[in-house]
């Protein structure tokens, strides 16, 4: 026999997930979500701001900077380890400016 449904479903993610005190649950993922607004115009970034860049190799978030004569953007990696570097302009199919992001541990 097949059991009906009452109501909301608990996430499949949740189900074996072990209890804290007053009954909330932890889930198991770990890593980060980043939320982001299309932005239309590659012009009117703004330097120091953080955005998730897609080209043709991929996607990547960087700090960017308009750079000689508006040609390349200069994406800086935030962190310290890694050397900044150029991407034409041309090569650029999609910019999203970070609004904020999540951490889960």
């Amino acid at each position: 026999p097949r059991r009906e449904s009452r109501g909301r479903r608990t996430p499949r993610r949740w189900r074996r997930t072990p209890r804290r005190r007053h009954g909330t649950r932890r889930a198991r993922t770990t890593g980060c979500r980043v939320f982001a607004s299309r932005f239309p115009c590659i012009d009117n970034i703004r330097r120091g701001d953080i955005y998730v860049v897609e080209t043709s190799e991929g996607a990547v978030i960087k700090r960017l900077t308009l750079s000689e004569g508006d040609r390349y953007v200069t994406a800086e990696s935030i962190n310290p380890d890694y050397a900044p570097y150029r991407i034409p302009r041309a090569d650029i199919r999609s910019l999203w400016r970070v609004l904020c992001h999540v951490v889960y541990q």
